[in-house]
């Protein structure tokens, strides 16, 4: 299983393009989300990143086909989770693999809006939500868990990156 995960890793790495208004690539291949289940959550593909304390956090989605959006989260400490929304006959779940970890952590969306949405899990250890709001271009991501005196949330603000090669 640890070789899959890795192979989707380097595939999520090898591929991650944004979508927002089929961005035109050097091959002149256009991609563009297609009109199925996850297509209302194509506001959060492309890649996205912000620094913190020193530390650069970068989120890339791919566009939404078909049942699936894959992303990944890096930091440049070297931590890194990868990430999937996918549609299931009992909704949409998200679903995380903190360090390529299986199985990944699932969370269902329990509310969404034109740029945001809510997934929950009241049965993981932590986080229990995780939230998502893009607001005047700028992505803001949560998450938060525990009880009592044990809660506890933490931020994230990212804009739009691109990606270059040398």
């Amino acid at each position: 299983m640890r070789a899959a995960g890795l192979l989707l890793g380097v595939t999520v790495f090898g591929v991650m393009v944004g979508c927002a208004g089929g961005e035109r690539k050097p091959s002149g291949l256009v991609l563009s989300p297609d009109d199925g289940p996850l297509a209302s959550l194509h506001w959060l593909s492309g890649v996205w990143a912000g620094e913190d304390g020193g530390a650069v956090t970068e989120e890339h989605w791919m566009c939404p086909q078909g049942r699936l959006m894959l992303g990944m989260n890096r930091v440049s400490d070297g931590g890194f989770e990868l990430l999937r929304i996918e549609a299931r006959s009992d909704g949409i779940h998200y679903l995380a693999s903190p360090g390529g970890k299986h199985p990944p952590a699932a969370f269902r969306m329990v509310e969404q809006g034109a740029n945001s949405v809510v997934f929950h899990s009241p049965d993981h250890d932590f986080p229990h939500t995780i939230r998502y709001v893009l607001k005047d271009g700028v992505l803001h991501a949560s998450i938060e868990g525990g009880e009592g005196a044990e809660r506890q949330t933490m931020h994230w603000t990212w804009r739009r990156a691109r990606l270059t090669t040398n």
